[in-house]
């Protein structure tokens, strides 16, 4: 076991501080007392060259007398680890962090670098991307903020939740039935609308040019962020239209009973965008997300270029207003509350997302479940479609009832998972919260050819528009079962 510090890590007497840790090989017991004492952090270094995993755990409290200290940070200091392919990669990796003074390495161990911003440290470094490791790194991992929290049992008193679980139980997923008013609004769900809607994003002069569009988080205004004279359909303005394009269909619901409202997270940003659709139980919610940002290579707040992020994360933004728009127009009332959120900040290391889930859990919401999609676009050629499922920070019980509830609606549809990184149910799991997230590929890091490129346009014939929609389909047919919408005739 080789520990050693990065040259020039200095401990800081700072006013509010975390120290790190780092641990190699926790045992279960170990990991759940350090997260009691809340000072868990993570499990991080994925598989090793002859197939062991690699058990790097980051802690802000040791746990054994061989754990190593490496840094003192503030506690708002956001930190990513790099998870090399390979040790013998560790000098040429560093070589190449090197070569971009914004970005510092707090830490070398096996076969992971930990890593953070030398220009905003509360941000994700520069370098936190895997785009800049690709023959070096199988994945670059974000850090929690705040120490995980112990996760929220499964909510077996909900019909639904109890029917898929006897299902997986008696494996037998072929028995469990649909519920007829769910496939009745399915069937409302359309095709043509998320392909408008994808491009809509990803467009800027009314769907005309994908020259004139960024949804940089920090385009908040014209001059700001990229938001300049030529590339003048930005992300306030996007954020402002969804909030209108919602109200719009929800005009007629049922009054009183839903909310759009715009959720600022930080001055310098754009706001969340948050539709609330209240249930008969309005104790209970569902959550689903989507980043509504983009970048190109360059992402900060003197960023400029467009950014017109078809793929991420337009695809996943387009499917949530789709769903909008059918319980909208459908007047679709539902047993349980749902939230339909569209994030910013994903791109700067879940800003807006992580903030919405520690307010959540602040105040004792009791969520059944966070669903989200980032990243739904791509088919690798002559390869199937395989809606992918993330395995890290993600709950695996909700991961498998979404696939049972995918495999009642959508049989045709391939599942897998997928170990690629960051998304924002990764906020919602750091809470405890049971969170899934939704990916295009069973890869182990993204593969997408135009990723945080200005190449990522709704029409580079590298978007599959029916893998969009199936996965939209299914994943919308899994919230519907958590949602439970009444009968057509029902009413509160």
């Amino acid at each position: 076991m080789r520990f050693a510090l990065a040259v020039g890590v200095q401990f800081l007497a700072l006013s509010s501080a975390t120290e790190w840790y780092a641990a190699y090989n926790l045992n279960e017991a170990e990991i759940v007392e350090a997260t009691n004492a809340g000072c868990y952090r993570g499990n991080y270094g994925g598989v090793s060259k002859n197939g062991d995993p690699r058990t790097l755990s980051l802690l802000t409290c040791p746990q054994r007398p061989e754990d190593q200290a490496f840094a003192a940070t503030d506690d708002d200091t956001f930190l990513c680890v790099i998870e090399l392919k390979d040790p013998a990669f560790l000098g040429e990796t560093k070589s190449i962090i090197g070569g971009h003074p914004a970005t510092r390495i707090l830490f070398e161990g096996q076969q992971e670098l930990v890593i953070m911003s030398a220009v905003r440290p509360n941000e994700k470094p520069e370098m936190c991307c895997p785009v800049h490791f690709e023959q070096q790194a199988d994945n670059v991992l974000y850090v929690p903020t705040t120490p995980y929290q112990a996760p929220d049992p499964t909510p077996l008193w909900h019909p639904r939740v109890r029917a898929v679980h006897d299902a997986i139980a008696a494996k037998n997923i072929s028995g469990l039935e649909e519920t007829p008013e769910i496939r009745r609004l399915l069937t409302f769900y359309n095709r043509n609308n998320v392909q408008n809607n994808v491009r809509w994003f990803a467009t800027g002069n009314g769907g005309t040019s994908t020259t004139t569009i960024t949804r940089n988080s920090y385009s908040i205004r014209s001059g700001v962020g990229g938001c300049t004279a030529t590339i003048n359909r930005c992300g306030f303005n996007v954020m402002n239209e969804l909030e209108t394009t919602l109200r719009g269909y929800f005009s007629g619901y049922t009054a009183n009973t839903w909310t759009v409202t715009q959720h600022q997270f930080r001055t310098d940003m754009c706001n969340n965008v948050i539709l609330e659709v209240r249930g008969r139980d309005n104790a209970n919610i569902i959550v689903t997300g989507a980043h509504a940002d983009s970048r190109n290579t360059n992402s900060g707040s003197a960023a400029t270029g467009q950014a017109p992020g078809a793929d991420d994360n337009g695809s996943g933004s387009a499917i949530q207003l789709e769903m909008a728009r059918v319980i909208g127009t459908q007047n679709a009332r539902l047993s349980f509350t749902m939230r339909i959120m569209w994030f910013c900040g994903e791109e700067q290391g879940l800003l807006g997302s992580r903030a919405l889930a520690i307010q959540y859990r602040q105040r004792g919401d009791r969520l059944l479940g966070m669903f989200n999609m980032d990243m739904i676009g791509y088919k690798r050629p002559n390869l199937a479609s395989v809606m992918s499922f993330m395995t890290g920070s993600a709950n695996r019980a909700l991961s498998d009832e979404i696939k049972a509830f995918s495999r009642t609606y959508l049989p045709t549809l391939q599942l897998g998972d997928t170990s690629a990184c960051c998304s924002d149910q990764q906020s919602f799991h750091l809470e405890g919260f049971r969170a899934a997230g939704i990916f295009e590929t069973p890869t182990t890091s993204v593969v997408y050819p135009e990723y945080h490129r200005i190449g990522d346009t709704h029409n580079n014939n590298l978007l599959d528009y029916d893998q969009i929609f199936n996965f939209g389909y299914a994943l919308f047919a899994a919230i519907l079962e958590y949602a439970q919408p009444l009968a057509a005739e029902s009413s509160y």
